[in-house]
């Protein structure tokens, strides 16, 4: 192939170039050499056009006409990393003058510029897109719409390019690209195979939180824009509230309304439009309970309803489907990977997963035996998952074994509960033997998640993405941070005092 017919469907859409060139100038030598350069463009003669651009450019550093069509040509000829630079020279000389124009109030004149931003932005997305720097790229065709409205009605396609470039900046954002060990670390808000070039964040033992908190609110606000495109998207309305609600845990803000009611709406809303989406019932049922620990019946509703359709779900897939919930990461579509795509073992997951969550409320509910026979049986699903994916070459690893750290998280949030029941019930002889099964469930909990930092410290897992990092992080602290709940509430009742056994 010529080297000047290189580039792909992904490259420069030449119907939304100007049908004429955009050039400022009453340099005449200047003037000479763009218009030769756009001439030899047209014909295709791409490393000629280049040429000529550069002598307009060395005549007229400010000429943005010239730094533009010298970046559509490096695009051209396959040169996205050089083409991003000379975008970006265009951007800049454009903004400046568009405020030059305002500031003198030149309306008319400051119009035409906003429109060649708005055909820059859209170039430079392109670039990034290629290059895989989902997250920039959605930055710079969110612009167009911003600077060149009229280019995105005239554009049909514009939207699902920009679709795209959103959903592979939210993925990328929550670092749910699954990379192997031999692969360089992402960075927190870089999913693996992203390619966005952000500063790594990664340490050895993980992921800098702070971070990663931006990478979340970064995310959320991308799936807040996507959501305005796709309102009907039941799986981003999910994804929107798994967001929130991690939000929250790292920053352990469990009881903050605001937050909860927002992921709550868009739960509901997912439901709305699609009754059948398990893990939205699931998580709307970690709300209930997060909302009101006391009143299980709500919780229980939602919990029971995910089960049903889970199950339903198992039923009709093949037990040896393969690939987790975020494989089809590399393959970036226009739409969010959907819950209807998991592979069996990550549906199992978050069977026994919100069967351990109801089986917290059911112990709030006081019902312990229903409570223990729930725990029993997501047990059975965890360490059958366990047996399935023995080796750390396996892709469902890490998720499998964080699932089941939350196995002993749950058991010990039944025996608070509890033990809470007890104490209202003056059972106080009971009250401290759950205290001390919870303690103990926890310290089992924090050994498990210790055993798999040493495993990914010393290099045995093969596939890890910068979310399970992250989880890995952050479930070691909730075990602490409830051991320590624990050891005040137990010295609390010791002292007569009316400890709180839940938060």
């Amino acid at each position: 192939m010529d080297k000047n017919e290189h580039y792909h469907s992904e490259g420069t859409d030449d119907r939304n170039l100007p049908e004429t060139p955009f050039n400022y100038t009453n340099n005449d030598k200047v003037i000479n050499h763009f218009n030769e350069g756009f001439r030899l463009y047209n014909e295709g003669k791409y490393d000629a056009a280049i040429t000529e651009f550069d002598e307009a450019i060395k005549k007229e550093r400010r000429n943005e006409s010239a730094h533009y069509y010298k970046a559509a040509s490096l695009y051209k000829l396959g040169q996205p990393d050089r083409a991003v630079e000379a975008i970006k020279h265009a951007i800049s000389l454009d903004e400046i003058s568009l405020k030059e124009h305002n500031t003198r109030k030149e309306n008319d004149r400051a119009e035409e510029v906003k429109e060649q931003l708005g055909k820059a932005y859209q170039l430079k997305g392109s670039i990034l897109m290629e290059l895989g720097r989902k997250s920039e790229a959605a930055d710079c065709l969110s612009k167009v719409y911003e600077y060149c409205p009229r280019l995105v009605a005239e554009n049909p396609e514009f939207d699902e390019k920009y679709v795209r470039g959103l959903v592979g900046a939210i993925l990328s954002y929550l670092g749910v690209g699954v990379y192997r060990k031999e692969d360089p670390a992402p960075a927190a808000g870089n999913g693996g195979s992203s390619g966005d070039d952000r500063k790594d964040v990664v340490e050895e033992d993980g992921v800098t939180l702070d971070e990663y908190k931006k990478a979340y609110q970064h995310a959320k606000e991308r799936l807040d824009e996507y959501i305005k495109i796709k309102p009907f998207d039941v799986d981003a309305l999910f994804l929107k509230a798994q967001v929130i609600l991690d939000s929250v845990e790292l920053e352990k803000k469990v009881t903050r309304e605001e937050d909860l009611n927002e992921a709550k709406l868009a739960l509901n809303k997912a439901i709305g439009f699609d009754s059948t989406h398990a893990p939205a019932h699931g998580l709307l049922g970690f709300i209930y309970q997060y909302k009101s620990p006391n009143l299980p019946g709500l919780a229980l509703d939602s919990f029971n309803k995910a089960i049903a359709m889970f199950e339903d779900r198992l039923s009709k897939i093949d037990s040896t489907s393969h690939g987790g919930q975020w494989t089809q990461f590399d393959n970036i579509t226009n739409k969010i990977p959907s819950w209807k795509d998991w592979d069996y073992i990550t549906l199992r997951i978050y069977l026994a997963s919100t069967i351990m969550a109801k089986s917290v409320s059911l112990a709030s509910d006081g019902k312990e035996r229903e409570a223990r026979e729930n725990l029993e049986e997501a047990e059975k699903i965890h360490f059958d998952n366990f047996q399935r994916t023995s080796t750390t070459d396996d892709i469902h690893y890490v998720n499998v074994r964080l699932a089941y750290a939350d196995n002993f998280l749950r058991k010990s949030l039944v025996d608070l509960s509890l033990a809470q029941i007890n104490f209202l019930s003056r059972l106080n002889e009971n009250v401290m033997i759950k205290l001390d099964e919870a303690e103990k469930q926890i310290d089992m909990g924090i050994r498990f998640i210790e055993d798999l930092q040493k495993d990914l410290t010393a290099g045995k897992i093969r596939y890890i993405s910068t979310r399970q990092i992250v989880s890995i992080k952050t479930d070691k602290m909730n075990f602490i941070y409830l051991k320590e709940h624990i050891r005040r509430s137990r010295t609390g009742f010791r002292n007569g005092q009316n400890p709180s056994f839940i938060q």
